[in-house]
């Protein structure tokens, strides 16, 4: 029997090597940086009837700026993730590159977007509350 070493992150990812670990932990603490405007998600919202109320320009650069961090990681998608980070191309691409790197730490960020309603700024606990926020609008 061999024994191995295993490196897990904060989020739980899990690396062979300590430098691949470390870089991860790097990225980690960038994304966090980023979504400093949206603050942490503190609490579960319950269906339809909460959310975390931002301020919609504050949602909005934080999403820019994930965006620019997105294409300066995935550098092999640098264009496209910069071009919907500039509003040149719909935000789908973007969302499908990010769900495809496997990385958590970015598609945990993401789906924060995702709940969020751009407009209002408030944040639900799923993305149809955030798309259908007429219907569960809480008054």
């Amino acid at each position: 029997m061999e024994a191995i070493t295993i490196y897990q992150c904060e989020d739980g990812t899990r690396f062979d090597a300590e430098e691949d670990a470390k870089e991860y932990e790097s990225l980690c603490e960038e994304v966090k940086r980023v979504m400093i405007p949206m603050g942490e998600r503190t609490h579960e919202c319950n269906n339809g009837e909460e959310y975390i109320q931002h301020d919609p320009k504050d949602v909005n650069k934080s999403l820019h700026d994930f965006l620019v961090l997105c294409a300066n990681t995935l550098t092999y998608c640098h264009k496209p993730l910069m071009e919907c980070a500039e509003g040149k191309r719909h935000i789908i691409y973007a969302d499908y590159i990010i769900s495809e790197c496997n990385f958590k730490t970015l598609t945990d960020a993401n789906f924060r977007f995702h709940c969020t309603n751009m407009e209002s700024g408030r944040e639900y606990e799923q993305p149809y509350y955030a798309i259908n926020e007429d219907k569960f609008k809480n008054e």
